[in-house]
């Protein structure tokens, strides 16, 4: 995980830049494109005994394509509530679940490998499982989101126009 968050840490400052010169949608594409390389990268490197190497860059490629992405993300959601708009107030009880974990402990239980259950040792050894088929529906959902992003996120012309857009509509609010 060490190597994905420096490659975050270096990518994200660069994203900032590359939003200004080409715009959100380009910049989140770019994130993506490094996220399939990324699944790709572990869907061929990462074997039984795989050199640690091997998996590191993997994570590098995550971390290069969360830097980017993460950006544009958060300045649309961010961006596009009004003002006026924003009225979120969770229960106390809904933020102790979250940060506690608790809201997540079904989904995990669930999904947890069975071959880390205890088992007795006149059991067989559990079988290993494949990964090659997370890692290629995986591939296919970054790339139906890169689609998405392509067709229906707006170019850097019509982002800035809708960002003047809720600032003005944000000020006049303030403003009555």
């Amino acid at each position: 995980m060490i190597p994905a968050a420096l490659a975050m840490l270096v990518a994200a400052p660069i994203s900032a830049l590359l939003i200004v010169a080409r715009g959100s949608q380009v910049t989140l594409l770019a994130g993506y494109t490094f996220c399939a390389l990324e699944l790709l990268a572990a869907l061929v490197l990462w074997k039984e005994g795989s050199h640690p190497w091997q998996v590191a860059v993997s994570f590098i490629l995550l971390g290069t394509g969360v830097g980017p992405a993460g950006t544009p993300s958060s300045h649309s959601l961010t961006g596009s509530v009004p003002v006026s708009r924003v009225a979120w107030h969770p229960k106390p009880q809904t933020c102790k679940e979250i940060s506690t974990g608790r809201s997540y402990s079904p989904f995990w239980a669930r999904s947890w490998p069975r071959g880390t259950q205890p088992r007795s040792p006149s059991a067989p050894p559990p079988r290993p499982r494949p990964t090659y088929l997370a890692h290629t529906v995986g591939i296919i959902i970054v790339i139906l989101g890169a689609l998405l992003v392509l067709v229906c996120f707006p170019r850097k012309d019509r982002e800035i126009a809708l960002l003047a857009e809720y600032a003005s509509a944000d000020a006049a609010a303030a403003n009555s």
